[in-house]
């Protein structure tokens, strides 16, 4: 099955990028309710996530809104097919299956 990815996650990711390289996004420092210190010093528990780790979570956040199936265009394409209207380029899908193919059995000639 083939997922066509929608949004603007590429200009997300430049711009996360561009933000790292600028100084813009560093690293975030969370301190639990364990890393309160007393009068005697104790030890303090610290979590710091990286640039990476920011970013992926940022990417997870923006992905995880995405739906999963695009039900509007499932909907337009079954109704396009019940009555009759579905135009197929036969000729562009013929090519397209004998591309898959093609990756398919180099995938498989090359051990991946």
């Amino acid at each position: 099955m083939v997922n066509e990815i929608k949004g603007n996650t590429h200009s997300l990711i430049q711009n996360l990028a561009a933000n790292r390289q600028s100084g813009q996004v560093g690293t975030r420092t969370d301190a639990g309710p364990d890393s309160r210190t007393s009068a005697a010093g104790a030890d303090s528990t610290e979590v710091r996530l990286t640039d990476t780790a920011e970013m992926l979570k940022t990417l997870k956040a923006e992905a995880d809104k995405q739906p999963v199936v695009d039900s509007a265009r499932v909907n337009a394409i079954k109704q396009a097919i019940f009555d009759g209207s579905y135009n197929m380029d036969i000729e562009r899908t013929a090519d397209k299956m004998a591309g898959f193919e093609g990756l398919l059995n180099s995938r498989i000639s090359s051990g991946k």
